[in-house]
């Protein structure tokens, strides 16, 4: 996604639409504070409407997946929404007894299935009864659909997200039930139970093809981090890989879990009709008595330094499209504003470079776009831009005028009136963001996971204004560089010309 992929993502023409003012005011509303075990809370008082945006930040993603086990952060998104040990158990300790013992019969099948050649098929079809026994009565003693009806029969709306850095409990709150999900949202936090680890370990299986394997933008993007990265954890598939997903075991889960839902790793933040004082309150309440637990390693696999250009070909795709990545550092680095101000000049809105170059005047594409941080910012990444040829054209033409735009912008310095629109819609893109609800608590809550602090939006809004065109030319000069890109295409059949023979 895009650097500022927490504010709009594929982001092309927008105005200022936030009053400076408003902006100002919304800065006097914030109240952040850290629990003793670590957990961070950024609160946002607003009273417009009887309702609160709440956002978990949890800083695990694909990239936090361990060998062999590729999609188990995606899993365990599901798994938080089928309870707790409070929530969902007909009788708590008999469950859990029952769950260890569906355990146990699947460690003596994989025992077994793990001699090979040797294994006795006839021992491992016995203990295939013994599962499904142990599997029904597991399931007897659960309700994992007891937490979601009761946050919906609150009036509570849930989603959740993952991506390679991340992942995102979202929540829209009626304010009079506010306890409500402080309660769930520390139980689901501290103490989850993997009820339907087993049924949506195979839902995920079985749905794997159509979601990952059908959508042509889906493929050419996992081709594209597949490529460019040889050993770095971002060339992982959020939803794993299939052969990964049907050999996770529970105790995988509860291991990803124990390792990296940690309380240093979570940023709770809320916007709406909650006070910050309140707030204090029910974080102490229920959230106060999750133990603080070590934070993990950082990823530390990166990618050798790239020699030159690398090419993949995606044959018989439905449609010919193009991927470009440009090897870039982390978003931490002093060059990650000058290139968020890149991608605007390239590709926000109709006046954005490639669009006008592509489209407009050489008709090779009908769409393109830039995201200036892929698939994640936390680490080294990729700047990108995809492409969808225009009928008639291939993806290496398309490439040939994406490249020939990049030129242009390296070998001249983009005059003011160019970098102050870039400039303007940059800010534009992260102020208007911060109008409602969902959005304040969306950004704050990333910003605060990602740079440990949201005091780092105001001073990205004041280094966005400060981009000078030296750094832009500078900016596209070291990374938008052969040495550093990869290319997909995915091409249409050729027609098939003459009759057959």
């Amino acid at each position: 996604m895009s650097r500022f992929h927490f504010v709009a993502p594929l982001l092309f023409l927008a105005r200022l639409s936030a009053p400076a003012q408003d902006f100002q005011d919304l800065q006097k509303k914030i109240t952040a504070f850290t629990l003793p075990n670590g957990i961070r809370f950024v609160v946002v008082e607003r009273h417009d409407a009887p309702t609160i945006a709440a956002r978990t930040y949890i800083r695990a993603g694909s990239v936090n997946d361990p060998a062999g086990r590729a999609g188990l952060a995606h899993l365990f998104e599901h798994l938080v929404l089928v309870g707790t040990e409070g929530i969902g158990a007909r009788d708590a300790t008999a469950e859990k007894k029952a769950l260890d013992a569906l355990e146990e019969v699947r460690d003596r099948i994989d025992a077994e299935r793990n001699k090979g050649a040797r294994a006795d098929e006839v021992k491992i079809a016995s203990l295939g009864v013994e599962l499904s026994r142990a599997a029904a009565q597991a399931r007897a003693l659960g309700n994992p659909a007891e937490l979601l009806e009761t946050l919906q029969g609150a009036g509570i709306q849930f989603t959740s997200s993952v991506g390679a850095d991340a992942t995102i409990l979202e929540a829209t709150v009626p304010s009079n039930r506010a306890e409500l999900w402080f309660l769930t949202e520390a139980q689901r936090l501290s103490r989850p139970v993997f009820r339907n680890f087993y049924v949506e370990r195979d839902q995920e299986v079985e749905t794997y093809r159509s979601r990952v394997d059908s959508a042509p933008g889906a493929v050419i993007l996992n081709m594209l981090t597949e490529t460019a990265f040889s050993a770095q954890p971002y060339r992982n598939r959020v939803f794993g890989w299939p052969s990964d997903l049907a050999a996770l075991r529970m105790a995988d889960g509860r291991e990803f879990f124990n390792r990296n839902w940690v309380p240093g790793n979570i940023v709770v933040s809320l916007a709406g009709d909650l006070t910050g004082e309140e707030a204090r309150r029910l974080a102490d309440k229920y959230f106060g008595a999750i133990p603080a637990r070590p934070l993990p390693a950082p990823v530390h696999t990166l990618d050798p330094e790239q020699k030159g250009p690398r090419v993949a070909v995606l044959e018989n795709s439905p449609q010919a499209l193009l991927a470009v990545g440009y090897k870039r550092p982390d978003e931490f680095d002093r060059d990650d504003v000058p290139l968020e101000i890149v991608r605007t000049i390239l590709g926000a809105g109709h006046t954005g470079w490639l669009n006008h170059a592509l489209l407009e005047e050489k008709h090779v594409a009908t769409t393109v776009q830039v995201q200036s941080t892929y698939p994640g910012g936390l680490y080294p990444h990729l700047f990108v831009v995809v492409a969808t040829a225009a009928p008639g054209h291939t993806a290496a033409e398309v490439e040939k005028e994406v490249t020939a735009v990049i030129v242009r912008l390296q070998s001249e310095k983009v005059d003011p009136a160019t970098l102050e629109r870039a400039r303007t819609l940059a800010r534009g893109a992260l102020i208007r963001r911060l109008v409602d609800n969902a959005g304040i608590a969306a950004t704050l809550g990333r910003i605060t996971g990602e740079f440990g602090d949201y005091h780092r939006l105001f001073s990205l809004l004041d280094d966005l204004g400060k981009g000078t065109a030296d750094q832009v030319q500078t900016a596209a000069l070291k990374y938008l560089t052969p040495a550093r890109r990869t290319s997909v295409y995915a091409e249409t059949p050729a027609p098939v010309r003459g009759g057959a023979r």
